[in-house]
C-alpha cells in the first residue's frame, strides 16, 4: 500500500511517490496547464491558473490515490514580455 498523503504532488515524499508508481498504486498525473495573464483592473493574474488547479485537485480527491495533481506549469508569454523576462 501506498503513503501517499495528499493528492499533489508536490506535498508527498519522493519515496511515497516511488513507492505508489512501483506498486501500480499511482497510474495517472493530472497536469493542470493554466495561464498567468493580465484581466485587465479587476481581476487577479493567478485567476485562470486557479481555476483549472482547483478543478483538477477536486478531479484527483474522487480519484485517490490513483490520480495526483502536479504543479502548475508557467505563465503566459506576455505577462513574462511584460516583465521583461523570457521563457526559453
Amino acid at each position: 500500500m501506498s503513503n501517499i498523503t495528499s493528492v499533489r504532488l508536490g506535498k508527498n515524499s519522493r519515496k511515497s511517490i516511488r513507492e505508489a508508481l512501483y506498486s501500480n498504486t499511482l497510474t495517472t498525473a493530472i497536469i493542470p496547464l493554466g495561464s498567468t495573464e493580465q484581466h485587465n483592473e479587476h481581476l487577479a493574474m493567478e485567476q485562470d491558473a486557479a481555476g483549472v488547479e482547483h478543478i483538477a485537485v477536486q478531479v484527483a480527491k474522487k480519484l485517490f490515490p490513483h490520480v495526483i495533481v502536479t504543479l502548475m506549469i508557467r505563465p503566459a508569454r506576455s505577462v513574462c514580455a511584460n516583465m521583461g523576462l523570457n521563457i526559453l
